[in-house]
C-alpha cells in the first residue's frame, strides 16, 4: 500500500501535548525535495557519524545522492503543520515492520516533542498494525530520549556509531506519553 500509492495526501487535526489544534498533512515528497533531504541527511551524518571507515566522499555526492533519493521518492513523505513543511521522512514497508528512515526535522527543538503525533496520525491514516524500526544515531542523545520517551526501545547496535530501536506494533499509534 506505501509503494506506488495513488493517494499520497492526507490532513487530521490533532491536538498537541500543549493541547494545541494543529492541522498535519502529509503530502508524497517530489523530485524538488531531493535536494532539501541530501542536505538534511548530510548535516546529521557530519554531526553525528563517528564510523570513519566510510566512504564519505560517495556518501556526500550531491548527484548520486540526490539521483537515489529521486529514484525512491515514492517512499519519502513530507510533513505539513498549519500549512508549513516541518520535515521528510521515509517509510519503507519489510513485511513484518516498517522501517522509519530518514526522518528529518525542520521544527525547532520546543516543537519536537510533538513529532509523535505526527507519526501517529500518518500510522492510523495507514491503519498500520506492525512494529516500527528505525536507527539512530549514538551519539544524538536528544533523539534517543525522544524515541524512548514515545515507546521505542534500544534492541540492537550497528557498528559503533548506530542503534536500532523498535516500537511494537499497536503501541506505535499510543498516544504521546501514554503508559
Amino acid at each position: 500500500m506505501m509503494q506506488g500509492d495513488t493517494e499520497r495526501k492526507s490532513t487530521q487535526l490533532i491536538e498537541d501535548p500543549a493541547g494545541e489544534t494543529m492541522k498535519v498533512s502529509f503530502t508524497g515528497a517530489t523530485p524538488r525535495d531531493a535536494d532539501t533531504i541530501f542536505r538534511m541527511a548530510r548535516r546529521l551524518i557530519e554531526e553525528y557519524e563517528t564510523d570513519l571507515s566510510l566512504d564519505f566522499e560517495k556518501v556526500f555526492d550531491f548527484d548520486w545522492v540526490t539521483k537515489k533519493i529521486e529514484r525512491n521518492i515514492e517512499t519519502y513523505h513530507t510533513i505539513h503543520v498549519n500549512g508549513v513543511k516541518v520535515g521528510y521522512f521515509c517509510v519503507l514497508d519489510g513485511g513484518e515492520g516498517l522501517e522509519l528512515d530518514t526522518h528529518m526535522s525542520l521544527m525547532t527543538v520546543r516543537d519536537e516533542a510533538t513529532v509523535h503525533e505526527y507519526w501517529n496520525t500518518w500510522f492510523l491514516w495507514r491503519d498500520m498494525d506492525k512494529a516500527v524500526f528505525l536507527h539512530v544515531f549514538k551519539e544524538n542523545y536528544r533523539a534517543i530520549n525522544l524515541y524512548k520517551r514515545n515507546g521505542f526501545e534500544i534492541v540492537a547496535s550497528v557498528g559503533d556509531s548506530r542503534y536500532i530501536m523498535k516500537k511494537s506494533s499497536r503501541s506505535a499509534c499510543e498516544p504521546y506519553g501514554s503508559d
